[in-house]
């Protein structure tokens, strides 16, 4: 099928924080050696963990949730240890270094690619006021032709409202447009809401996801390319 637009969402699937290796670094406080990549996989699982099971909460104050998100964490690392003491270093070893958003390594590529090819992109986001700095920090606001962010518009996804408003501001259609994002219960439900199609990005297979059933499922942006072609 031939699109008018590709959206995005914008966390972990245009930008992810560089938290791995941060966090090896706090564990190895503890005389515990974990891999960057196993640290990465436990991450993911987390991540859809409270997608699945405690929605919207990751995008509050961390330190409404913080703790607990570690706690679950550790329990996939197959780590025991003292959670407040952990957060605390964990904060310490952060407001050290710049552990910021930056760019999947596909996503300049993939959005050079889309232009090529006529295709307008956008984004639809739940995120804070820090949106559009994070974009522009990362060289891909200038890519993008429509942004709409939850902070900016009132309304999140999964409510149909917030893609509404990205397909009059693009001056498309759902029929013509193509959503791509890595939360199942924001993204591929809240596309549903509006009849547009939707391809999940999950970099572990079924891994975290195993409750779900949906047949656009990828593991890296790079590979939604085949679905304009």
């Amino acid at each position: 099928m031939r699109y008018h637009y590709v959206w995005f969402d914008l966390g972990m699937t245009l930008v992810e924080p560089s938290r791995s290796s941060l966090y090896q670094k706090v564990l190895k406080e503890f005389q515990i050696d974990r891999s960057e990549n196993r640290i990465h996989k436990a991450y993911h699982l987390t991540d859809k963990l409270f997608m699945k099971e405690y929605p919207h909460v990751l995008g509050t104050d961390e330190t409404c949730y913080m703790p607990w998100y570690i706690g679950n964490l550790n329990y996939f690392l197959d780590v025991r240890l003292n959670i407040m003491e952990v957060y605390q270093r964990f904060k310490e070893i952060r407001s050290k270094e710049s552990a910021g958003w930056k760019q999947i390594p596909s996503a300049l590529g993939v959005l050079k690619e889309l232009k090529r090819k006529g295709i307008k992109t956008g984004l639809i986001s739940n995120w804070d006021r820090t949106c559009r700095k994070v974009l522009e920090e990362n060289q891909l606001l200038d890519l993008l032709d429509t942004v709409v962010i939850s902070s900016e518009m009132g309304v999140e996804k999964p409510e149909k409202e917030i893609f509404e408003a990205a397909f009059e501001q693009g001056n498309t259609s759902a029929k013509e447009s193509l959503y791509v994002g890595d939360n199942y219960y924001d993204d591929v439900i809240g596309a549903a809401k509006v009849e547009m199609n939707c391809v999940l990005i999950n970099p572990y297979g079924n891994e975290g996801i195993e409750e779900i059933t949906h047949d656009k499922i990828i593991s890296d942006i790079s590979e939604i390319i085949k679905f304009v072609d």
